[in-house]
């Protein structure tokens, strides 16, 4: 970390070590102050003495007991400091300089003059929060990263990325601050035409965590990061089951005021066709509503949203042919992971739309599966032939490329959240992956069962001693593999 000039400033026994060490070397009290690196202490002002400024007021360290980050301007030119505590219970956590002629926090980003180099050779940016995770990225070798030092993205901000970049990645923390940040970010930059994408660190880390744990990981992230408005329209219908009319009814009042912000209209056909997927809904429908809020008229008038869903936008009409899910008799109606979470076919069809690079690697399985409906054998076959001819494909931006019944699969299942693509943990997913194939063979020897058991009755009633005997045995060899599917899958206790 030289690079970065690391230091430490230590509490000591005096609360001016740096203040007396500074005077000694030719600096002004009102220079100390106007630099932000001392400040007057809260005690009443008392005759002058060592340690006082001119009208009697102590002067103390502004840092003291932290570590202590450098910041400079996009020149290159030292402008202020960051300081962490060492002991994470003391507040404030982070503490910098306070504004001065040469700082302010809304008008420089840190590391810009070490990362530019990087970003013009990557042609984009990583816009993290916190200096720490900017570090960390850089030790990762993520050499075009960026920090706010802990602040929201300022259009001074903007401006300044600009003139880098015409497109940035965001790496902010999962908590409720890191993602209003994003939000933010996100509507801010927009505004300057700057293309960005969102990468989703796994739930309960930030960016600093996830790469001291994973330092090869940045690649990974990088690759499934997520167009700006994607994210966000993921983020308000993430809990909801899109199964449900009430549900997607709710989601659709709650995508229109995230769709109302996008400012290029030939951008907003194509989230509003996106969301008018996911929800099976017209996307006229949506684009009228659009224009209705930004009109500023009275919307739909519909229920209240349910505790903790806001305000969201009511009104968005329902199409009145939106494709049709398999109905639960046709064996279709598991297929969402919400619904008990089954690890069935919806479940494996919903990690693969998230990691279509994992097709390949469970291609001969699939092709052994007697999937419950026409539609999931359709929907896995062409999926297959779209990962062979595009290894890069993403499923749910070429939906078009799918029949209505298969987009309204693909639109259900990747509205759910599963806890292996959160968790960033590679052998969880192929755990579920093994866990869903399983549970595919072991739904298809049921469904073949229960078939068996309708045609063994028919023939009994015909006196076909023969057949009949040949339906037993396979009865009987259908329930033993059974027996032995649920073992592996469920184990034998």
């Amino acid at each position: 970390m030289t690079e970065f000039q690391l230091g430490f400033a230590p509490a000591g026994q005096r609360k001016d070590n740096l203040v007396r060490f500074l005077r000694k070397h030719g600096v002004s009290d009102g220079e100390l102050l106007e630099a932000g690196l001392a400040i007057k202490s809260p005690h009443p002002a008392l005759p002058r003495e060592r340690g006082r400024d001119e009208a009697g007021e102590e002067l103390w360290d502004r840092f003291r007991q932290r570590i202590m980050i450098p910041i400079h301007d996009e020149h290159g030119e030292l402008v202020a400091f960051g300081g962490r505590v060492i002991d994470d219970t003391a507040q404030p956590k982070y503490l910098n300089t306070s504004q001065t002629a040469l700082y302010d926090k809304g008008r420089t980003l840190f590391n810009l003059h070490r990362a530019r180099k990087s970003i013009h050779e990557m042609k984009h940016a990583v816009l993290m929060e916190g200096y720490f995770d900017a570090i960390t990225a850089w030790q990762a070798n993520v050499t075009n990263v960026v920090a706010t030092s802990g602040t929201a993205l300022s259009d001074h901000q903007v401006r300044l990325l600009k003139r880098e970049t015409q497109e940035l990645v965001l790496a902010f923390d999962r908590d409720d601050a890191g993602l209003n940040a994003t939000q933010r970010a996100i509507e801010l930059a927009s505004k300057s035409g700057i293309y960005i994408k969102v990468v989703r660190v796994p739930q309960g880390k930030d960016p600093d965590d996830y790469l001291r744990a994973n330092p090869d990981g940045w690649a990974t992230l990088r690759e499934h990061a997520l167009p700006e408005w994607e994210y966000l329209l993921r983020q308000v219908l993430g809990t909801l089951d899109l199964t449900d009319a009430s549900d997607r009814r709710r989601g659709a009042e709650l995508v229109i005021p995230v769709l109302a912000k996008i400012p290029e209209a030939s951008v907003l056909e194509i989230y509003a066709q996106q969301a008018a997927g996911w929800l099976r809904i017209e996307p006229a429908a949506v684009l009228r509503d659009i224009q209705v809020l930004k009109s500023g008229k009275s919307p739909h008038p519909g229920p209240p949203p349910r505790a903790g869903e806001g305000n969201g936008f009511r009104g968005a009409t329902f199409a009145s042919k939106a494709p049709s899910l398999p109905s639960p008799a046709s064996g279709g109606g598991e297929f969402l992971a919400g619904a008990g979470g089954a690890k069935d076919e919806g479940y494996l069809l919903g990690l693969l739309i998230e990691r279509p690079d994992l097709v390949p690697e469970v291609a001969s399985a699939l092709r052994e599966v007697n999937f419950s409906s026409a539609a999931y054998e359709q929907v896995f076959a062409r999926l297959q032939q779209m990962i062979e001819g595009d290894a890069t494909a993403r499923p749910t931006d070429r939906l078009s490329e799918f029949t209505p019944e298969e987009q309204g699969l693909i639109s259900a299942v990747a509205m759910t959240r599963y806890p292996e693509l959160d968790s960033g943990s590679e052998a969880a997913l192929r755990q579920s992956l093994e866990q869903s194939l399983q549970t595919l063979k072991i739904n298809a020897s049921q469904r073949r069962l229960k078939a068996l058991v309708a045609e063994m009755r028919a023939v009994r009633a015909s006196g076909d001693e023969s057949r009949l005997v040949a339906l037993m045995q396979e009865n009987d060899r259908l329930a033993r593999e059974l027996d032995t599917l649920k073992a592996v899958r469920y184990g034998s206790g």
